[in-house]
């Protein structure tokens, strides 16, 4: 025992701090950003190139109201298909093109319209496009020229519901695929214009002209923004995934399904060190 008489357990929870992640517990959704986390920082929408420095522009903020937990893996069982010309399955998990006409590799019926995923390949002999949802038209894609890991949201499920890795390219190899949810509502800037610029502080400063960073929830949403020197609210705001959550000297914030207590936003204001 503690010379107050607390068990260290004791002690140690009256001493946890308050935290933003805290207001997702049970799995509340909504948006937990903090610019001061370099590590969800990227200049691009795929996540390739990181934003580290002060006046590196940021494209996309992977938000953390769930942990940016990954989901299974969905590559697990390798490649469903194998559709149009010149692929073979080299039985140890890669897959090389023969030839110049398209050809992918692809699995299908595992995606939900909206979702992140996180893909890691490797590359060699060629480069490949990746794309996810609707290869009917609605889709996003990456051109892969090169090993690593990046990030795609997967858009509308009209018509098909997969990944699919496409070459032209002869001798163009892929292996080492995995494909995993990174769950949450990760945030982005409508345009590279609308990107806004990282600062020496760790925060985001909003241009005033068209500098936008876009949460893409859908329904009814409490926003508590912390920037500058004081925390706002916008609460009860009808969102359509066209939120607009910059503000200029953004230091964090948190979109809400329900209105926080006075008591709830004094310690996002505290967390923060700004003024309610």
């Amino acid at each position: 025992m503690l010379g107050l008489g607390l068990s260290p357990v004791s002690a140690a929870l009256r001493r946890r701090r308050f935290h933003p992640a805290d207001l997702f517990a049970g799995g509340v959704q909504g948006v937990l950003l903090d610019p001061s986390n370099l590590s969800t920082l990227f200049q691009d929408a795929a996540g390739t190139s990181p934003a580290a420095s002060a006046g590196d522009p940021v494209k996309l903020v992977l938000e953390r109201s769930q942990g940016l937990a990954r989901g299974a893996e969905l590559w697990a069982g390798g490649a469903a298909y194998l559709t149009g010309s010149g692929f073979t399955d080299n039985g140890d998990g890669s897959y090389t093109h023969t030839g110049n006409s398209s050809g992918s590799v692809r699995i299908a019926g595992v995606f939900t319209a909206g979702t992140w995923i996180e893909v890691a390949a490797e590359v060699s002999g060629g480069s490949f496009a990746v794309r996810a949802g609707d290869s009917g038209g609605s889709f996003n894609y990456f051109t892969a020229t090169a090993s690593g890991t990046f990030f795609l949201k997967v858009e509308s499920l009209l018509s098909d519901n997969d990944l699919r890795f496409v070459t032209t390219d002869d001798n163009a190899t892929i292996s080492g695929i995995s494909v995993k949810v990174i769950k949450g509502h990760h945030v982005a800037a409508p345009s590279d214009a609308a990107r806004p610029t990282l600062q020496a502080s760790g925060s985001l400063a909003d241009d005033a002209v068209d500098d936008a960073l876009i949460v893409p929830l859908t329904g009814t949403y409490s926003a508590y923004i912390a920037a500058g020197s004081s925390l706002t609210a916008a609460e009860a705001v009808a969102m359509a995934a066209d939120y607009n959550v910059l503000r200029d000297d953004l230091i964090g914030a948190v979109v809400v399904p329900d209105p926080l207590s006075a008591a709830q936003q004094q310690q996002l204001a505290n967390y923060w060190r700004v003024a309610l």
